[in-house]
């Protein structure tokens, strides 16, 4: 199974690349997606960000304030590594197991 990465600044293209790869039949796993899906309450991912960057970061109905969670880290790069190094873990073991279920359904990437 050949699998590619696709990366780059905002407004690089990648949403557009990827649209062309589903249209040819690719599998495509979308980050952003999958980062919404593991701040979903109840969420371990964000029950973590709440510890991190404290309970400011949490709305009244249990969803994450984006908006006050950005206030926090951009501008602050430690808070911003500490954010993308919380994230991150929980993002990549998700598409782990996502792409071991291609491999093991002969889903090619």
């Amino acid at each position: 199974m050949l699998t590619v990465g696709v990366c780059g600044p905002s407004g690089s293209g990648k949403s557009t690349f990827c649209a062309y790869l589903r249209d040819l039949g690719c599998k495509v796993i979308d980050c952003d997606a999958v980062y919404a899906k593991l701040i979903e309450p109840p969420s371990v991912l964000l029950d973590k960000l709440a510890d991190t960057f404290g309970k400011r970061v949490i709305r009244g109905d249990g969803t994450l304030d984006r908006k006050a969670l950005s206030k926090i880290v951009f501008g602050d790069p430690e808070m911003l590594r500490l954010l993308n190094e919380t994230t991150f873990t929980h993002i990549i073991r998700r598409v782990h197991k996502i792409l071991n279920l291609f491999r093991n359904r002969g889903f090619g990437i």
